[in-house]
């Protein structure tokens, strides 16, 4: 079993890394749901110092069993998580987690210049999530990793890949 865990960046920073605690104990419970270990791709922890970062991701999309998505304003700002999201659609199996509250679900890139056609695509890709159903983690965010409430939403996470 193979997930992509895609998130922004801006979300885990190195004073909280609250998404890389959260991968971390979701790596844990699936590979225990699944009975073997199960590999978690998550780009800091992943991709090997001097790969091709682009042809990296796309290979891992390409050869994994779901994408684990992480909702936020930061995840709607952020090109390389929506290119993530585009990849993916019509493929893979989407899992989102709503992590920080949105104004909206969609990213909005400027549909002019000469990014028109691909920020188009991006925007579209985007507005996939409003459609699926999400876990919501918004309440757990700033609870510890340890605590009950936090682990049983993180196995029954897990639960849905079996």
């Amino acid at each position: 079993m193979q997930v992509f865990w895609s998130y922004a960046r801006n979300d885990n920073q190195k004073t909280a890394e609250k998404i890389s605690h959260l991968k971390a104990a979701f790596a844990a419970s699936l590979s225990q749901v699944i009975g073997k270990k199960c590999k978690v791709f998550f780009d800091t922890d992943s991709i090997t110092w001097g790969a091709v970062w682009q042809e990296e991701i796309e290979r891992r999309i390409e050869n994994c069993d779901g994408l684990v998505v992480t909702i936020s304003p930061s995840f709607f700002n952020s090109r390389a998580c929506i290119y993530e999201l585009k990849m993916a659609i019509d493929r893979k199996k989407i899992y989102p987690i709503y992590f920080r509250r949105c104004q909206k679900l969609e990213s909005s890139f400027k549909e002019d210049g000469h990014d028109k056609n691909t920020n188009i695509q991006l925007n579209k890709a985007s507005k996939t999530l409003q459609k699926l159903q999400f876990r919501d983690f918004i309440d757990l965010r700033n609870k510890p990793i340890e605590e009950e409430v936090v682990q049983n939403f993180v196995d029954k996470l897990a639960e849905q890949f079996e």
